[in-house]
């Protein structure tokens, strides 16, 4: 689905952190920041997130969410701007907690690019001491039909930090628009 936001929306750069807080993966902090120049005024946005399990918006910035819709398998937000957004350059950052959606042995998240953007950076952090054993990225192009053309992509660098968290990075230049991009990984969740 596509929003005004798409099509007035441009970014030199966006960064997205996922941080898996818990061993067991029950809680995960979603956050993206993004420099966008638009083109026109904008007065709200819309934003679909998917997830197993139940998601919490922390803050967003600009903007505040004024409405939470629970579709099947996600959630859309309405993004409220007051006032609103003039042309130009704008810092968007949104912040979202992530409640049991995080939990088998191989798990993905995956980002869909909805408008054009030059440089993207995903990383996403794992609990201290919990295993990842491996880490891959496939590109889905829906615009070849309900059997969307599945691409592997570069594979992301997995490492070790010393303090013993591990990182999976990934970054793009010119994503290719109305892709899904989907960060897989297979790990060893803590269970209690």
């Amino acid at each position: 689905m596509s929003s005004r936001f798409d099509e007035i929306a441009s970014a030199e750069e966006a960064n997205a952190l996922l941080e898996i807080q818990a061993p067991d993966g029950s809680l995960a902090v979603y956050s993206t920041s993004s420099n966008v120049t638009l083109t026109d005024t904008l007065h709200e946005r819309w934003i679909e997130m998917g997830s197993d399990g139940k998601v919490e918006v922390v803050s967003t910035q600009p903007g505040r969410v004024d409405e939470q819709l629970e579709l099947s398998g996600g959630y859309k937000l309405r993004i409220r701007f007051e006032p609103p957004l003039s042309p130009g350059k704008h810092t968007f950052e949104i912040q979202t907690k992530f409640f049991d959606s995080f939990l088998k042995q191989d798990e993905f998240f995956t980002l869909t690019i909805k408008y054009p953007i030059r440089h993207l950076r995903f990383k996403i952090k794992f609990p201290r001491n919990v295993p990842v054993t491996s880490a891959s990225v496939v590109r889905f192009d829906p615009s070849t039909g309900p059997t969307a053309t599945k691409v592997q992509e570069d594979l992301p660098s997995l490492k070790q930090e010393e303090n013993s968290w591990y990182e999976i990075q990934w970054t793009k230049e010119n994503p290719k628009i109305n892709s899904v991009y989907r960060i897989n990984w297979s790990w060893y969740p803590q269970r209690s």
